[in-house]
């Protein structure tokens, strides 16, 4: 893990001292259950980076846990995310979930799947593509944030025309393996187009929930912007 990262905010850049200065777990802390903590990445991150996406991040540990794609992911959702979804504040959300969730073929098995507002999953996909950019770079990302995933439904994108878009860009040979430890938990894989301060990255939540997210900035030539954006419908 890198120890000698920019004292910026990851998202914003603003400086940071010893005092203002809090360290941003990327994915969130909560993720890692019990054994699956070794060497955490982390980024620095300003007051408002670091506690404003809380309840998101809580709401999609749920999300990506209960989709249950491996033991840690079912043992954890069984051991601590029910007990707190037992709680009286968490009823409306509890039916929230009902409403949002349904089964649907994904790789010839049957798959779980949430409709959630597009916002909150880009916000919190968003989050993490940040971090690792951050992480890599030493530097804030610039320009659009883009992601998606087939276990979360967005109904803004084609998702036949952006997997044969990808096809080629995702291929082991073209990406680097992640700084991860805890590949049960969370892992990743990254293409780093330096010279135009993009990003490729596909994130992979308990050996199963993935997401497929670009950092795009401004200063990317326009024929290539155009091109990943012709994929939102």
């Amino acid at each position: 893990m890198k120890n000698e990262l920019p004292k910026i905010c990851y998202w914003c850049g603003v400086e940071l001292t010893d005092e203002t200065n809090k360290r941003e777990h990327v994915p969130p802390f909560g993720f890692f259950p019990k054994g699956h903590r070794e060497e955490l990445i982390t980024v620095p991150a300003c007051e408002e980076h670091n506690t404003q996406f809380s309840l998101l991040d809580e709401r999609f540990q749920v999300y990506i846990k209960a989709i249950g794609t491996n033991q840690v992911a079912t043992a954890n959702f069984k051991d601590k995310v029910v007990r707190g979804l037992n709680r009286e504040q968490s009823k409306k959300f509890v039916e929230s979930l009902s409403k949002s969730s349904f089964y649907t073929d994904i790789d010839g098995e049957k798959r779980l799947v949430f409709k959630i507002d597009t916002e909150y999953t880009q916000k919190f996909v968003e989050k993490v593509i940040r971090g690792l950019y951050f992480y890599h770079n030493g530097k804030p990302a610039e320009g659009k944030v883009i992601s998606f995933s087939v276990q979360f439904y967005n109904p803004d994108l084609n998702y036949e025309e952006l997997f044969d878009l990808l096809l080629n860009d995702l291929r082991a040979d073209y990406m680097t393996e992640g700084d991860y430890k805890n590949p049960d938990v969370f892992r990743y894989r990254y293409f780093n187009l330096t010279d135009y301060n993009a990003f490729l990255v596909v994130l992979n939540f308990y050996k199963g929930v993935e997401f497929i997210g670009w950092v795009l900035p401004d200063t990317l030539p326009p024929d290539i912007v155009e091109e990943a954006k012709q994929y939102e419908k």
